[in-house]
């Protein structure tokens, strides 16, 4: 049981009871068991603690002395404390000592708590309050406690406040504040209590697992966005590097028979170069007067839609073999002209 400090401590005995509030509790003060007197008793001295023998029945006389003292000094003591926890003498409960398996739930150990005090006290759960708590770890000793439902009913009724559980405290001991945190809580029977709390801790589970998942989640997406924004940063770079092919222009469609025949110019006609721009083709060509003569007139009649001009450049005179007059072994010397050859649209 883990008492703070916005509680009071009500300790109940046969005849007697005694308020403290969360002021007193916070002093450290020496919890001790009600002495058969009308007055509070709020701190005893352990040479004068002397316990009384009560009977089973006590608990029926003491809410008589409750009931009829109880407002007056709720009023004078403890006015403003809405919340009690209550002490009663541990031999006014049930009490079963018993070794209980370790099972590893508390719920199934709840249970068998619950099951064992229920014969014991032959009361179903339903009109019961119950609370055990572990005496020897290695024996799995417990300690389980019982008392009717009546009992907090009835403490109810007459207090008019919220109680938070009742707890057995012995008559031969006094307690102090670590004490009373350790003390077992008896509570009603309450079948939906593991089904709400597993519920809860399930609700929480999910509530995690989705908040990890939104958090996988956000990171992957800024993630992409970042490597998103790299591609296209690179992407824009070397679109910055490479200007797409522009269409070839309409002069340019124009002139393309005319350069896939160039390939079929007779042996005799070199062309060394071949220069295109814009509207104007310039052949560079090697060939003697009489072939370039015959080459140009016949381009003029195939090719009417340019105009084709002949620059004869500085002659060179050389040896050239003519293949198609070489016969019995005869060389024919003949002037090789160089000359340029402009073509353009009409």
């Amino acid at each position: 049981m883990k008492l703070s400090f916005p509680h009071g401590l009500l300790v109940i005995s046969e005849s007697n009871f005694c308020l403290y509030t969360p002021n007193m509790l916070g002093r450290n003060v020496f919890i001790a068991t009600p002495l058969d007197t009308q007055t509070d008793v709020e701190c005893i001295d352990q040479e004068t603690f002397d316990p009384l023998e009560v009977e089973e029945d006590a608990f029926t006389h003491s809410i008589a002395s409750l009931k009829n003292e109880w407002p007056a000094r709720y009023l004078d003591k403890g006015g403003n404390v809405k919340k009690w926890q209550i002490l009663l003498p541990d031999h006014w409960f049930s009490f079963v000592e018993k070794p209980l398996p370790h099972i590893g739930s508390d719920y199934l150990l709840s249970l068998s708590s619950l099951s064992i005090i229920s014969e014991t006290i032959r009361l179903s759960p339903e009109r019961l309050c119950y609370g055990y708590q572990c005496a020897d770890t290695q024996l799995d000793l417990f300690h389980i406690y019982g008392c009717p439902l009546d009992w907090l009913n009835r403490l109810s009724d007459i207090m008019n406040v919220e109680i938070v559980g009742i707890s057995p405290y012995s008559m031969h001991s006094k307690y102090d504040l670590q004490d009373i945190r350790i003390l077992p809580v008896l509570e009603p029977y309450q079948p939906l209590k593991w089904w709400l709390k597993k519920q809860k801790m399930l609700v929480r589970q999910l509530a995690l697992f989705s908040l990890l998942i939104g958090c996988i989640g956000l990171s992957t997406l800024y993630w992409l966005n970042e490597r998103q924004v790299q591609l296209m940063g690179s992407i824009q770079y070397l679109k910055s590097l490479y200007r797409p092919l522009s269409p070839p222009s309409k002069i340019t469609l124009q002139f393309q028979p005319l350069l896939l025949s160039l390939p079929n110019v007779p042996p005799q006609i070199r062309i060394n170069s071949l220069f295109f721009e814009k509207n104007t083709l310039m052949l560079d060509l090697h060939a003697s007067k009489h072939e370039l003569e015959a080459f140009l007139q016949e381009q003029r009649q195939q090719w009417t839609l340019f105009e084709w001009s002949l620059l004869t450049l500085p002659g060179v005179n050389r040896k050239a073999l003519d293949g198609s007059r070489n016969q019995n072994k005869n060389e024919i010397v003949q002037e090789v002209m160089h000359a340029k050859v402009l073509v353009k649209l009409r």
